[in-house]
């Protein structure tokens, strides 16, 4: 039987990968527009204020969630054959995609409490989420979503 999230455990996970990025992708704060979040959506465009584009589509160089989790889940050049189940997991555990059975019974409530998360723990850099253990260079193991 697949586990709930809740908007809790959203807001934890995506509170420990911010330090993630802050340790990874230094300035990303900055290359994130949170008005135009949206976790759902998996591209973005700059230059078209009607479109909306999640954490790693707005942070990567083609605006694409896709390229982004290729090139960091790996560390090399993204894979030309696309997205693999480990590759779906690590943007899973990293707070940036859902579990495939994530327990919602409407995608749209689920992808609200992702982006609502996300939104929360944009606040200023100073605030170190308690999740993070620098010694390791990456948040605490545990947490995350249940896949």
């Amino acid at each position: 039987m697949p586990i709930t999230p809740s908007h809790d455990q959203a807001r934890e996970v995506a509170a420990a990968r911010v330090a993630w990025l802050d340790l990874h992708e230094p300035g990303w704060r900055e290359r994130v527009d949170p008005t135009r979040l949206d976790m759902r959506c998996g591209t973005w465009l700059p230059a078209d204020p009607s479109r909306c584009g999640c954490i790693a589509a707005q942070l990567d160089d083609l605006g694409s969630y896709s390229h982004f989790v290729l090139a960091n889940n790996s560390g090399l050049d993204p894979d030309p054959y696309g997205e693999t189940e480990a590759d779906h997991a690590w943007a899973v555990e990293h707070g940036l995609d859902l579990p495939a059975a994530h327990g919602f019974t409407d995608d749209t409530e689920a992808w609200a409490v992702l982006t609502a998360a996300w939104r929360q723990a944009l606040g200023p850099a100073d605030k170190e989420p308690a999740t993070a253990d620098h010694a390791l260079g990456s948040p605490l193991e545990g947490v995350g979503f249940d896949v």
